[in-house]
């Protein structure tokens, strides 16, 4: 509630950075939180969703607005996802695959 939430995703450049005001997430209930905004209107983000999961285990869902993601190379690669909220980060590195027309994030 009081510290900014910075989503990037990043590869050699930043695919995708996106801050989300102090204030604006809610907390649904005890260790889930959620936040809206159908336009996008910062950096293309629709929605996120952040759910605790365990002592160390969280589920994160992103959603955006259609959008270029020119920043990302068109090959399978792996690609960072970083939280960063005051002095405390997230990250993960996922490969993504290229299928000749879309970048999809492989579990």
């Amino acid at each position: 509630a009081t510290q900014d939430l910075t989503i990037t995703l990043r590869d050699d450049d930043d695919v995708l950075r996106a801050v989300i005001p102090a204030g604006t997430i809610q907390e649904l209930r005890p260790g889930r939180f959620s936040w809206t905004d159908a336009a996008g209107t910062i950096g293309g983000v629709r929605s996120i969703s952040l759910q605790r999961r365990g002592p160390s285990q969280f589920f994160f869902r992103l959603r955006t607005i259609p959008r270029d993601l020119a920043a990302a190379d068109r090959v399978d690669h792996f690609i960072e996802l970083s939280l960063e909220a005051g002095t405390t980060t997230i990250s993960t590195t996922q490969l993504w695959q290229w299928n000749g027309r879309a970048l999809i994030a492989k579990n």
